[in-house]
C-alpha cells in the first residue's frame, strides 16, 4: 500500500483575511470595467425551479465547453437537483453583469464551512476579459464572510488563482492497499506514473 498527499487551500474566516492587494485590486477594477460595458453586477443565489432549470442549462453548458464534466454527470446532477426541493445546504449561485452570466456553481455550506465544489466561467471570448470566475469567488468569499461561516474551503487543488486570498494549507492523505495480483501491479504503475510526473 502507500500514501498520498495533495493539498486543500482554505481560509480561516474567523482571522481577518490578508488577500493580496493587487490581485484584489484588479478584480475591483474588471467588476468596474464590467458594469460600464454590461451593467450590475450582482451574486444571485439560485433556489426557484425555474432558476434551477436556466442554472442547470448555463452551468452545463460552461462545464461541457471546459471539459469539466462528462454528459453523464451532468445528467446526474440535474436529476439530484430538480427531483426533491433544494435543501439549504446545496447552494447555486451565479454572476450576472447586466443581462450577461459571468460565471456560475454549485456548492455547498455544511457544519459552518463553505465548499467550494463546481464554478464554472461563461467560455465567451466576450466575456472571459472579465475575469468572472475570480470575481465569483471574491463575492463568495464575501457571502461567507456575511454569513458569519467559520472558514470557506476551496477543496483539493493547487490552482494559483486560489492563492489570491492568501489561504493556509492543509494536506490531504490517502492510503491505497492492493487487494488482488492485479490491483499490485496497477498500484504500481500508479506509483511510477507519480514518478515521471516530478
Amino acid at each position: 500500500g502507500g500514501l498520498f498527499y495533495s493539498n486543500a487551500l482554505y481560509l480561516d474566516l474567523q482571522k481577518p483575511l490578508k488577500p493580496k492587494s493587487d490581485k484584489i485590486s484588479h478584480i475591483r477594477r474588471t467588476e468596474r470595467k464590467a458594469e460600464r460595458e454590461l451593467g450590475k453586477v450582482q451574486l444571485e443565489r439560485i433556489n426557484t425551479p425555474e432558476g434551477i432549470s436556466l442554472f442547470l442549462k448555463n452551468w452545463g453548458a460552461f462545464h461541457t465547453d471546459a471539459q469539466h464534466l462528462s454528459q453523464n454527470q451532468l445528467e446526474t446532477w440535474e436529476h439530484l437537483l430538480t427531483s426533491t426541493p433544494l435543501p439549504d445546504w446545496v447552494r447555486l449561485y451565479q454572476l450576472n453583469a447586466g443581462s450577461h452570466v459571468l460565471a456560475c456553481g454549485l456548492f455547498f455550506v455544511f457544519d459552518r464551512v463553505f465548499y467550494f465544489y463546481s464554478p464554472a466561467t461563461n467560455p465567451s471570448s466576450e466575456l472571459r476579459k472579465y475575469g468572472g470566475g475570480k470575481m465569483l469567488t471574491h463575492k463568495l468569499i464575501e457571502q461567507a464572510q456575511e454569513e458569519g461561516l467559520d472558514a470557506f474551503d476551496f477543496l483539493q487543488g493547487d490552482h494559483e488563482y486560489k492563492k489570491h486570498w492568501n489561504p493556509e494549507s492543509r494536506p490531504l492523505m490517502q492510503v491505497i492497499i492492493p487487494r488482488s495480483l492485479k490491483g499490485k501491479l496497477l498500484f504500481k504503475l500508479f506509483q511510477l506514473k507519480g514518478r515521471l510526473k516530478k
